[in-house]
């Protein structure tokens, strides 16, 4: 990258509402993830074409850092395109995670154009040609295995996204677009798997989990209860909670509690918090006071314990 390194200028916007009267060079985007933290996603560095390569930590979207840029490379082109794209976006209405992962794989596809041998495109033809090398890309990764193996369902998220970016930067019609990229669709291996293969009681069991499941979250959400108590099948653990939509998000919270189920003061039992919500972020109370005190019901929660 050059040295031509100067001081960017930022604005943090939430999905909220888009201002009228906006920089889209200097836009961070910021809003809340499916597990209740706050992220933040600076794509207003991808209007400049020299700047600081994005390591898979940073587009990951799990960390954010503002990105390095030379303010000389501004392109006028990619500042109008992102401008359509995000009025766009933001009238669609999308959750804040949906967002977030939209943003995230448009930013690997810009890192994809500007690093990985591309053309650093500012036209609508540089654009449709990087997509193509794109396409090509992942579809190779798609066949490998390892590291850099991509599954099926992200190699269509990030083709599909490119391909919004597209069509809504230069505000195409839907024939307009199909013309130039045809849309992708979810291509499932022929292959088969055999270790998916299960029995008959295997599939029952699955069934009976799921109906299980389903009764302990519908009680959950109608007394207003957080997190969610479970009880896997032949799983003796006791005291386990759900808290998010991740399926890593199974901890034991059974000595947070008093006996009468009353949560414990936050510096009592901020060890197990520590263990069990890893984060560096300084505010480490902040699942306790949302989830533990703010969200739970007061009259329903002590005979979860």
């Amino acid at each position: 990258m050059s040295n031509s390194i100067a001081s960017r200028p930022l604005i943090e916007i939430t999905p909220k509402k888009l201002p009228q009267v906006y920089a889209p060079q200097t836009v961070v985007i910021r809003g809340i993830r499916s597990d209740g933290m706050q992220f933040k996603v600076d794509i207003g560095r991808v209007c400049y074409l020299d700047r600081a390569l994005d390591s898979e930590r940073y587009l990951s979207g799990k960390h954010y850092i503002p990105s390095s840029v030379n303010t000389k490379s501004l392109s006028s082109e990619r500042v109008g395109w992102l401008r359509n794209y995000l009025y766009t976006a933001f009238n669609k209405g999308w959750r804040d995670e949906t967002l977030r992962q939209n943003l995230h794989s448009l930013r690997y596809f810009f890192s994809f154009c500007d690093f990985d041998g591309g053309l650093k495109p500012t036209t609508l033809d540089g654009l449709v040609s990087e997509y193509k090398r794109y396409q090509n890309i992942l579809d190779q990764r798609g066949r490998v295995s390892g590291h850099s193996s991509l599954k099926p369902s992200s190699i269509l998220k990030r083709l599909n996204t490119a391909r919004s970016f597209i069509q809504w930067a230069f505000q195409l019609s839907n024939n307009e677009i199909l013309a130039l990229i045809p849309k992708q669709r979810s291509r499932q291996s022929n292959a088969v798997n055999e270790d998916r293969s299960v029995s008959l009681q295997d599939g029952q069991d699955y069934l009976r989990a799921c109906a299980v499941y389903f009764n302990q979250f519908a009680d959950s959400i109608l007394d207003n209860q957080y997190p969610i108590p479970v009880s896997p099948p032949h799983d003796e653990r006791e005291h386990l909670y759900w808290h998010s939509n991740l399926g890593t998000s199974l901890v034991s919270l059974s000595s947070c509690f008093t006996k009468e189920g009353d949560p414990l003061p936050f510096h009592e039992i901020k060890d197990v918090l520590a263990k069990n919500f890893k984060s560096k972020s300084s505010e480490k109370s902040e699942f306790y006071d949302r989830a533990l005190v703010g969200n739970r019901n007061e009259s329903e929660f002590p005979h979860l314990i």
